[in-house]
C-alpha cells in the first residue's frame, strides 16, 4: 500500500521518498495549493505544514483540512521565529507539533515506523495530551532498545550525567561512565551534554572525536540551535537540542551504532 504524504512550505527537512518505495511525497508551497491537493480525492496519510513564524496558520485553516480529510493526520514543524510560542502562543489543536531542530529525527523515526505497521505517535487520538503521547513510548517495544550497547556518558553537570545514565540503563543500555582513553576499545558510542553550543563545547567534542574515533558521538546542546550534525576531525557528530525526547536520543544511538533493523534497512533516509 502506497502512502502519501503532502509537505507544505519550506523544502522537506529529510528525504522522506528515500525511505521506502511505499512513500509518496507531494510537495507544495502553499495552503491553498495542498487544500486543493486534498480536495482531489487523494488518500493523503499525512500533511506535514513548515511554519516560518508565529500565526502563519490559523485554526481555521487547519479545520478546513479535517474537514477535507478527517483521516489525515497533520504535523506543524514550528521553525525558529515560534519556539517562544511554548510560552505565549496559542497553540493549534488537532496538529501534532513539532520544532524544526527536532524534525529530522523524529519525522524519520515515526514514517519508518508507520512503513512498518506501527502505529506512529500521530496516530493517537488528537486530544491526546503531551504526557499521553509520551506514554506511548513505552509500550513495550521501545523497552530495551539499547540492550547491550556499551555508552559512555558525560556533561558539565554531575546530575546531568546521572539523569542521562539512568534513562539510557532503563532502556538496556550498558553504562561505562565518563568515557576515558584506557577504555577506548570498550566504548561503542558516547553522549556529550552541554548547556550550550560554547567555545568549550566544541573543543570537548573535537577532543572526544580524536580519542575515541571508532566510537559514535551524540552532542546534547542548547542554545543557540545548531544543525543537526557537526563535522569536527572529519566525521560527523549528531546533534540533539534541548530539549529533546529520550526516543530521539535511543533512536540516534542505534543508528548511530548499526543496531537498528530499521535505519539500516533505509541506510539513513536521507
Amino acid at each position: 500500500m502506497q502512502l502519501e504524504i503532502v509537505w507544505v512550505g519550506s523544502q522537506p527537512l529529510v528525504q522522506l521518498e528515500k525511505m521506502s518505495a511505499n512513500i509518496v511525497l507531494h510537495v507544495v508551497d502553499t495552503l491553498p495549493e495542498a487544500e486543493q491537493y486534498l480536495a482531489g480525492q487523494h488518500h493523503v496519510v499525512l500533511l506535514v505544514i513548515s511554519q516560518d513564524y508565529p500565526e502563519q496558520i490559523t485554526q481555521s485553516e487547519i479545520a478546513s483540512f479535517h474537514r477535507l480529510s478527517p483521516t489525515t493526520r497533520i504535523i506543524q514543524i514550528a521553525g525558529q521565529w515560534c519556539e517562544g510560542d511554548m510560552r505565549t502562543g496559542r497553540r493549534l489543536d488537532g496538529v501534532w507539533r513539532i520544532y524544526w531542530h527536532q524534525a529530522e529525527t523524529r519525522l524519520t523515526r515515526e514514517i519508518l515506523e508507520l512503513v512498518q505497521n506501527r502505529p506512529p505517535i500521530w496516530r493517537l487520538p488528537l486530544t491526546a495530551t503531551a504526557d499521553e503521547q509520551a506514554l506511548r513510548g513505552t509500550d513495550g517495544q521501545e523497552t530495551a532498545s539499547l540492550r547491550g550497547l556499551r555508552i559512555a556518558v558525560d556533561a558539565v553537570a554531575a546530575e546531568t550525567t546521572a539523569g542521562l545514565s539512568t534513562a539510557l540503563v532503563a532502556s538496556g543500555a550498558c553504562l561505562i561512565g565518563p568515557p576515558t582513553t584506557a577504555e577506548v576499545d570498550d566504548i561503542e558510542a558516547i553522549v556529550w551534554d552541554d548547556e550550550r553550543r560554547s567555545l568549550d563545547a566544541e573543543l570537548t567534542v573535537r577532543r572526544l572525536s580524536r580519542d575515541f574515533p571508532s566510537s559514535p558521538i551524540v552532542a546534547l546542546l542548547g542554545f543557540p540551535r545548531e544543525p543537526t550534525t557537526l563535522w569536527t576531525e572529519g566525521r560527523p557528530v549528531r546533534v540533539l537540542a534541548k530539549p529533546f525526547d529520550l526516543r530521539d536520543l535511543t533512536w540516534e544511538l542505534r543508528i548511530a551504532t548499526g543496531k537498528s533493523p530499521i535505519a539500516s534497512a533505509c541506510e539513513r533516509a536521507g
